[in-house]
């Protein structure tokens, strides 16, 4: 009799086309609610807010769900979850592991009828949550749980444990009918589930083809033998490691590698915009990694979340990506946490980012971000694991990232891993081919040694642009007339980054005999083929060098009495940010005068008040 029949329904109606395509995604997200609810339940305990939400959704979709449809029927096997043959859930949706749980422990079908309440479904859902691999010897199964929770509107079919015995055979895998870990358990106190696996786990270990020994050991119909059989490794392995006493004492159970499986498979599936932010993940990952001990497998995890921060970066979500990996370095600190004895493992696995397999990816995931200045921060975060034997393969991720300032945040971490050694960083700088010499460029700009200047200057016409642009760089501690000369001589370079790292530099010193030069270049034919980042630079560092002394000449521009070659259609909002950044009165009365001339830039003038107080 099946569970509908005992339950005093009729078979359920057929539904077809696109009602029963409806059914089966709205009760998919019903079980996959019910599935998450289960892992932050896990992970953080009932009352996190994550949980209580989840748990919402998983009882209000149930209780639609029943309303709407009246009565319905699902299927459990160890595939998944159906209902009239249509897949819940199956190998390809999160959850599935929930319905292989259910399964495990008998259930064969799932009745839910209208009228079912709020607390019966959340009866349920707390019963059909728990971790029954966990416990222990006097626990209720889950039949009983089941009666006693009184579900009214909801029925379960459960099989009699994995088997069906002969009358009497109180050995088999169904010996205690039923009835829990109170009879006869041949005095180890076991649980009727433990000794049923124990006794499958020591067939299969005599060998997959071997007969039973055990007269109405097991009748077992395929597909139960299918799921058992998934088990196997896992309790021989227990069995192997001479764990008998284990097995009787609940409470020294060691962690399910279950659980720790499906852990993992969390972090590649969860869908960080819809349940989890990226720094909910990294506490997650941060559990996932305390509870497994082993080297090769915190290795492993180390090299997922390297993924899956490149996946953010991917995604122009920096601030994830950091958030993602921040809370597992705290597993990096044998003073934080002495326990933790994978530590290497783990920097191995984190240290994925900068090797040969990731580390382009890496670059282009960074080189593509719209805003890089915002990925400062969260690159130190992702490159702080490194060790000293990582030094080349951080110098080629500084070779290969476009913006300077985040190639300086890598030279930076690389500096740390010499020590602030200036006579390596030299000897580096001199042993660099091509790109190669921008990593130690950029770290030697963190220094002050006077021997920096030579190495600096032999690298000021390298023909990389970027290791032209590293070599200014790397200039800005020092000062002489050949410095100066290089950097004017610079303001002419193809490049417009080399041209720009020459502006900051002047705007760093300020001086004002260089006034004329610069002015020279700004009228110049070759300003109109500079994009908007660069005139913007020209024109402030212009400001700040010649403070009152640039004013006639923006003076003359704003009123259009003198015109920039090229088109820029944003040069009016440029032209007022750089009086403003005269920081003189002159500046002040020549806006004003503007703004009576032409009323059009008080608009603009407003807007780049604005800005400049939003940073």
């Amino acid at each position: 009799m099946s569970v509908a029949e005992r339950a005093g329904r009729a078979s359920p109606p057929k539904r077809v086309g696109k009602e029963r395509a409806k059914i089966r995604v709205a009760l998919r997200e019903v079980f996959v609610n019910l599935a998450k609810y289960g892992r932050v339940r896990r992970l953080y305990g009932e009352d996190h807010q994550s949980a209580r939400r989840f748990m919402e959704l998983f009882t209000q979709g149930l209780l639609t769900q029943a309303e709407e449809l009246g009565f319905m029927q699902l299927e459990l096997s160890p595939s998944g979850m159906t209902l009239e043959g249509d897949d819940i859930l199956n190998h390809g949706n999160f959850g599935v592991e929930l319905a292989e749980s259910l399964f495990a422990e008998g259930v064969r079908a799932l009745v839910v009828e209208r009228g079912v309440s709020r607390e019966e479904a959340e009866r349920f859902g707390l019963i059909a949550c728990m971790d029954w691999s966990r416990r222990a010897a006097l626990d209720d199964e889950l039949a009983t749980m089941v009666w006693r929770a009184e579900l009214e509107h909801i029925h379960l079919e459960v099989a009699d444990r994995f088997s069906t015995v002969s009358d009497g055979d109180g050995e088999g895998l169904g010996g205690d009918g039923g009835r829990g870990g109170g009879g006869d358990g041949g005095g180890t106190g076991d649980s009727s589930a433990l000794q049923a696996l124990k006794a499958l786990a020591e067939e299969l270990a005599a060998g997959d083809d071997a007969a039973p020994k055990t007269d109405g050991l097991v009748r077992m119909r395929q597909e139960e033998a299918n799921l058992l059989t998934r088990l196997r490794r896992e309790l021989v392995e227990v069995a192997d490691a001479g764990t008998e006493e284990l097995l009787d004492d609940a409470e020294a159970l060691p962690e399910d590698p279950r659980l720790l499986k499906e852990l993992q498979a969390e972090v590649n599936r969860i869908n960080l915009g819809q349940d989890l932010d990226a720094e909910e993940l990294g506490n997650l990952c941060l559990e996932l990694l305390w509870a497994e001990r082993r080297s090769e497998q915190v290795e492993e995890i180390g090299r997922a979340l390297a993924s899956q921060a490149i996946g953010l970066l991917m995604a122009a979500d920096p601030v994830g990506a950091a958030a993602l990996v921040r809370r597992s370095l705290a597993l990096l600190d044998g003073d934080v946490l002495p326990e933790f004895t994978a530590r290497e493992a783990l920097r191995r696995g984190l240290a994925e980012l900068v090797q040969d397999k990731s580390r382009e990816s890496f670059a282009y995931a960074l080189n593509q971000l719209a805003e890089p200045g915002r990925a400062k921060g969260p690159l130190f975060t992702l490159l702080s694991p490194l060790e000293p034997q990582h030094r080349p393969q951080l110098e080629q991720l500084c070779a290969a990232l476009d913006d300077a300032e985040l190639a300086q945040v890598a030279a930076d971490v690389n500096l740390g891993l010499m020590d602030y050694d200036e006579k390596a960083v030299l000897t580096a700088v001199e042993k660099a081919e091509g790109v190669r010499a921008v990593g130690p460029l950029l770290a030697l700009s963190r220094l002050k040694a006077p021997q920096a200047i030579g190495a600096c200057m032999a690298r000021v016409r390298d023909p990389e642009p970027r290791v032209r642009e590293a070599a200014l760089r790397a200039l800005r501690p020092h000062q002489s007339p050949g410095i100066k000369q290089a950097v004017l001589d610079s303001l002419g370079d193809a490049a417009p980054r080399v041209r720009q790292e020459a502006l900051r530099y002047l705007a760093i010193y300020r001086d004002p005999t260089q006034l004329n030069v610069m002015e020279a270049h700004l009228l110049s034919a070759e300003l109109g083929r500079v994009e908007e980042p660069e005139l913007r630079a020209w024109l402030l560092a212009f400001a700040m060098v010649g403070r009152g002394q640039a004013v006639p000449l923006l003076r003359k521009l704003i009123l259009k009495e003198v015109t920039l070659a090229g088109d820029h259609p944003n040069l009016d909002g440029l032209l007022i940010t750089a009086l403003k950044r005269t920081q003189s009165d002159g500046g002040k009365r020549v806006l004003t005068e503007a703004i009576r001339a032409r009323p059009e830039l008080e608009a603009i003038s407003q807007s780049v008040s604005q800005q400049s107080k939003e940073g």
